[in-house]
């Protein structure tokens, strides 16, 4: 069962300005599972620039990570061919 006792509570967790941006940039992520949105004006676009310059280069890497990761798996070696024991 879902405890919904804290459900709504970032509200008085975050500043104003957290909320604006979260809602900015999750806002239809946090429409489609469902949260309201406290209707927060939209942040000024110096805030979004500086929440991208951090974001962008984030993001870039997890996606390096995950290629670097995907192709160390392709070069793996096989599985080693089992050689019955003679005797």
């Amino acid at each position: 069962m879902l405890d919904t006792s804290r459900d709504g509570t970032w509200t008085t967790r975050l500043t104003p300005d957290q909320i604006r941006l979260c809602e900015a940039v999750l806002g239809e992520r946090l429409t489609s599972c469902g949260y309201e949105l406290a209707g927060a004006v939209r942040p000024d676009p110096a805030e979004l620039l500086r929440y991208r310059r951090v974001e962008v280069p984030r993001r870039a890497a997890r996606a390096k990570r995950r290629t670097l990761d995907r192709l160390a798996r392709v070069r793996e070696p096989g599985p080693v061919a089992c050689r019955p024991v003679t005797g």
